[in-house]
């Protein structure tokens, strides 16, 4: 397993001190971010056309924030164990379904206080039956919030394999 200890591993006071620092990060700072990515991607030599992003953890729900900004340019769109993506705030990723083009895949861990079973469900029940997008997840059965990083000490390869052999396919079919 991985040297880098997941959340749940380290001290009360160190995990206060990570929570503060990531809440520094706003959607709307990551989104100005991805913006000037694609400026510099379509000045080459990058190819035109629909793009993709995967995220992990914060970056999960930032994937969807992209997704939502740029509905014409995000068509492949991957949150790995994703954090609050079902949230009480006005641009939570799960207002915006109608907006999402192309594909989204969630990969979930069975243990995750950010990504309980109600944010699983929710996402699930709203994407239902949409025709502007194709949604589908996966929990994975005890694994836990992290398990798809290498380095981390929870890390769940069979899990993290499992993503992949979705993850792939889903960016062939969008991305050509």
């Amino acid at each position: 397993k991985g040297k880098m200890l997941s959340m749940k591993d380290l001290s009360a006071d160190v995990q206060a001190e990570l929570k503060a620092n990531m809440n520094l990060v706003t959607d709307t700072m990551a989104m100005a971010d991805i913006k000037s990515a694609m400026a510099f991607a379509a000045k080459g030599p990058v190819k035109p056309g629909p793009m993709g992003s995967i995220g992990y953890c914060l970056g999960g729900r930032l994937a969807f924030q992209a997704a939502n900004n740029w509905p014409d340019v995000f068509r492949a769109t991957v949150s790995l164990h994703g954090t609050h993506l079902v949230n009480d705030n006005p641009d939570s990723p799960h207002r915006f379904i109608d907006k999402y083009r192309g594909e989204i895949y969630c990969g979930f861990a069975e243990h995750d206080s950010l990504a309980p079973p109600s944010t699983i469900e929710t996402l699930a029940k709203l994407m239902a039956g949409k025709s502007n997008v194709k949604y589908s997840a996966l929990v994975h059965a005890g694994a836990h919030h992290g398990y798809s990083l290498p380095d981390r000490n929870i890390f769940d390869k069979s899990a993290a394999n499992r993503d992949w052999e979705r993850i792939f396919p889903l960016f062939r079919r969008q991305l050509g």
